[in-house]
């Protein structure tokens, strides 16, 4: 995509492929990011790990749950594919203690220092300004697990300096 002679990222394609969390992980790997094991399910699906974290496939729907065993895979995957209308991504969640954070990055930067280099290879693959990253925290690794995008009018007043010391942005 180019303006003014300029190739300008993210592309439409670059920004879609990384909402869409099949798509992103898949990308992620390529690039050599951490990602959780994942794979693709209907409501028929049957699965014998847990705990998972699953994401609708659904496009007009942003919703993940945490499963814990299969009584809630049941109930839940249901409500993440819409009674099988849709796929759901479910990702493998560690057996031993994790966390599960959301980091704000800003054209490769954020304010929560543990994320700084998490956040530039991030950036360095998609390519996105503002984004949400959720991630998997484990006592030895980091695993991208989904973007979301971040709107700029939900910018906190630290995150808009740091974005002013980056460059010089136009907002019509």
């Amino acid at each position: 995509f180019y303006l003014k002679g300029l190739k300008v990222h993210p592309t439409p394609e670059e920004a879609i492929d990384a909402y869409i969390v099949a798509i992103a992980m898949e990308k992620a790997k390529k690039e050599g990011i951490n990602t959780p094991e994942s794979f693709i399910v209907t409501a028929k699906s049957r699965v014998n790990y847990f705990p998972l974290l699953g994401y609708s496939m659904n496009p007009f729907s942003k919703m993940s749950l945490i499963i814990e065993d299969e009584k809630s895979f049941q109930t839940h995957i249901k409500s993440l594919t819409l009674s099988d209308k849709y796929f759901s991504l479910i990702q493998k969640l560690p057996k031993a203690e994790y966390r599960i954070d959301t980091i704000r990055c800003i054209c490769g930067k954020t304010l929560v220092k543990e994320y700084s280099l998490f956040a530039e290879e991030i950036f360095k693959v998609f390519k996105l300004p503002l984004m949400k990253v959720r991630v998997i925290v484990t006592a030895d690794s980091y695993q991208l697990s989904a973007i979301e995008p971040l709107p700029y009018n939900s910018l906190s007043i630290n995150e808009k300096k740091l974005l002013e010391t980056i460059g010089k942005w136009e907002r019509k």
